[in-house]
């Protein structure tokens, strides 16, 4: 598409146009800035003519009418005569198609609950999405999955519409799509199938070589392509994907929330306790999605194999495990509930299996309140890691929720599995090569490279793509003038408006900020020189997470707001924060980049309205609460919650639902045993992970 960008600034009056993004048959798609607001957007430049002009309005009414946190939001629609304009949310963390070579089975299964969350909602509201593949679902820079390009959607009025056109990608095109048959959430179902067998399986389910042929005929009325099972794929998950593969609609899952429900019991059956929160991909499912998931997760394998008997049939035998996939369903169960249809039928077995029910349940609960007190769902400790010979300086968690990273005043660098926070444990040997001890720690936003900082007056790169086997990368990057003391990566992979990569911020001893292109972590480059940022060390920095806006924390007192869009030419944004009184030890910007917090010396957390960072303005009084001088405060992924913590020796939450009034959030937690000087949230917001000077890194689970 030939696109003259001055005509869509002219339609964009409030906006900043960056680079092409995103391009296809549609037309293309624009980085772009909001300046009033100060938000990152995608703008959909839809192409004249050709199939896909007509539905510029027709997509943007039907997005703007889904609000679902897995489907992609948009912000602003303006018509023209020639091309259409959609704004949206910019997605930065990439497509599926893009990062499925780095996903296993659990991540996929994840993303099928996402999918299928949004699907339920979309069908509820008389939405068909029609173009369910990878390419369409994609990642926001924290991570949530969102479903994308309703360009084909279509509302449909009852349980189902016909096909006026065949539209779509032929591979994931359910047989009456291409027949033109009958449509209802049933196609959409039988596209999610089918890209999670390809995600799954590694290939299609048909046998002989596919290919986009098939176009123009039921696909499994083809000679050649009948369904195979995946290989490599659990039965029970199995079971699933093939159900929403059937050739007749009726014989698919009867709705998106089914099969939901269906694929978290197969996955929980499938991958164990705890595979959910394992996979690192942020899901909002409905309760009962949920329950069906961590269905087997309250229960540790061993204790349900020492507590619940085996079946007994009434020969006295004991019965084969039940398959819900040999159920028979009759019409009338399935009308009622598809969940119910695809138990195992109970009549036959009766009170034994009844029994073995009520066992499981009991089992459960009793689990649940040994571990953590009956009917407790306060925040509290659920992991200790020990290994560090000095003081704990430094925490922080990969993208993937995976693993933590912490640092100590004993030169190290360590890496820890806390996939199962409860036996979380070390992974490979210490990272060695600081000469003095460690300050700060960061992960890249994609995960693969681990930045240390260090008194030694170094930063030092770490390949951690696969973390039992780190290593170094190259040369430290020197620090000039005295010790590095904080580094900080933005919240998600660099700059997306100029294509300038990764962006790395360090501070240190003599008030000197330095950014750094992390394109290649090989071969990082400073960005300009460093510059002066204040009149005494600094201790803490922070990126927003489009990386334009720069804050820094010292103990000259103040915090500073710096315009980094530009990074080889910084400057200052209106004067010094100065409402602390004392030095200021960490600063730290929520999600949404609105909101600042800061703490320091004088015990005190202060929030900071920074929607417009070159007028920021305090938010409401004070957080008041640590006796002791405030270390480290970082947000929780929804940004609604600050965790703090002090040379109190304790850590603390803090509820900011309402940003002018934050409050509390229960009592502090307490079993360091010396000052905590470092703390950071898990990505999917469940764990908090604090680093102190009793040489301890704790996990608390706060939700």
């Amino acid at each position: 598409m030939l696109l003259d960008q001055a005509r869509v600034a002219a339609a964009l009056p409030g906006y900043d146009l960056g680079n092409e993004i995103g391009a296809g048959s549609f037309g293309l798609v624009l980085a772009g800035w909001h300046r009033n607001l100060q938000r990152e957007v995608a703008i959909k430049v839809l192409a004249s003519g050709g199939r896909r002009r007509p539905f510029g309005a027709g997509e943007a009414q039907i997005m703007a009418s889904l609000d679902h946190p897995h489907i992609v939001r948009v912000h602003d629609f303006r018509p023209g005569d020639d091309f259409d304009v959609i704004v949206m949310e910019m997605l930065a963390g990439g497509s599926l198609s893009r990062r499925q070579r780095e996903m296993g089975q659990e991540e996929f299964c994840a993303v099928g609950l996402a999918v299928a969350g949004a699907l339920s909602y979309a069908h509820s509201r008389g939405v068909l999405h029609r173009d369910i593949k990878p390419d369409n679902v994609m990642f926001d820079f924290a991570g949530h999955v969102k479903v994308v390009d309703f360009g084909i959607a279509k509302r449909v009025f009852g349980s189902a519409a016909t096909a006026s056109a065949v539209i779509g990608t032929p591979l994931f095109m359910a047989p009456e799509q291409v027949a033109r048959g009958r449509l209802g959430p049933a196609t959409d179902l039988y596209a999610l199938g089918m890209m999670l067998f390809l995600l799954l399986a590694g290939k299609t389910p048909f046998d002989g070589e596919w290919s986009d042929e098939v176009f123009g005929e039921p696909h499994l009325a083809r000679p050649g392509h009948s369904i195979r099972r995946p290989a490599g794929v659990p039965p029970s998950v199995a079971d699933v994907i093939l159900r929403a593969l059937a050739k007749d609609p009726g014989g698919r899952p009867p709705s998106a929330k089914a099969f939901a429900i269906d694929l978290a019991e197969a996955a929980a059956d499938s991958y164990g306790p705890g595979w959910l929160g394992r996979s690192g991909i942020r899901v909002h499912l409905d309760d009962d999605v949920r329950a069906a998931a961590e269905a087997r997760s309250v229960l540790p394998i061993a204790v349900a194999a020492a507590t619940i008997p085996r079946t007994i049939d009434p020969a006295g035998q004991p019965a084969p495990a039940p398959n819900p996939s040999r159920s028979a369903r009759s019409g009338q169960q399935k009308s009622r509930s598809h969940r119910r249809s695809t138990r195992p039928r109970l009549r036959r077995r009766g009170a034994a299996a009844t029994g073995v029910l009520l066992l499981s349940a009991v089992a459960a609960l009793l689990f649940a309140t040994i571990s953590r007190g009956a009917g407790d769902t306060r925040p509290h400790q659920v992991g200790l890691l020990e290994g560090h010979t000095d003081w704990v300086t430094a925490v922080a968690f990969s993208p993937n929720r995976r693993t933590l990273a912490s640092g100590g005043r004993d030169r190290a660098v360590r890496l820890w599995d806390v996939s199962d926070p409860f036996h979380a444990h070390p992974i490979g040997a210490p990272l060695l090569g600081h000469t003095d001890g460690v300050t700060s720690v960061a992960f890249s936003p994609d995960g693969r490279t681990l930045v240390s900082a260090a008194k030694d007056s170094t930063v030092r790169l770490w390949d951690v793509t696969d973390p039992s086997r780190a290593r170094s990368l190259g040369t430290p990057l020197p620090v000039a003038g005295g010790y590095a003391h904080a580094v900080a990566f933005p919240s998600f992979a660099g700059r997306v408006m100029d294509g300038r990569g990764r962006v790395l911020a360090s501070g240190g001893e003599v008030g000197r900020v330095q950014l750094w292109d992390l394109t290649d972590p090989s071969a990082p480059r400073p960005f300009g020189q460093s510059f002066a940022a204040h009149d005494d060390l600094v201790w803490s920095v922070a990126l927003s997470s489009e990386a334009r806006t720069l804050a820094s924390g010292s103990l000259d007192g103040t915090v500073r707001l710096w315009d980094v869009s530009d990074p080889d030419h910084p400057h200052p944004l209106g004067a010094p924060l100065d409402g602390h009184r004392g030095g200021v030890y960490t600063v730290g910007f929520a999600p949404d980049t609105r909101t600042l917090a800061s703490g320091g010396k004088d015990a005190l957390i202060r929030l900071w309205d920074v929607t417009d960072p070159a007028s920021p303005r305090p938010l409401g009084p004070p957080l008041t609460g640590h006796t002791s001088l405030v270390w480290q405060v970082a947000f929780a992924p929804d940004g609604h919650t600050l965790a703090s913590v002090a040379a109190d020796h304790t850590v603390r939450l803090w509820d900011l639902t309402d940003r002018t009034s934050a409050r509390p959030l229960g009592h502090p937690l307490v079993g360091h045993t010396n000052w905590v000087t470092s703390v950071a949230f898990s990505p999917d917001g469940h764990l908090v992970a604090s680093g102190s000077w009793d040489r301890t890194v704790r996990l608390w689970a706060v939700r």
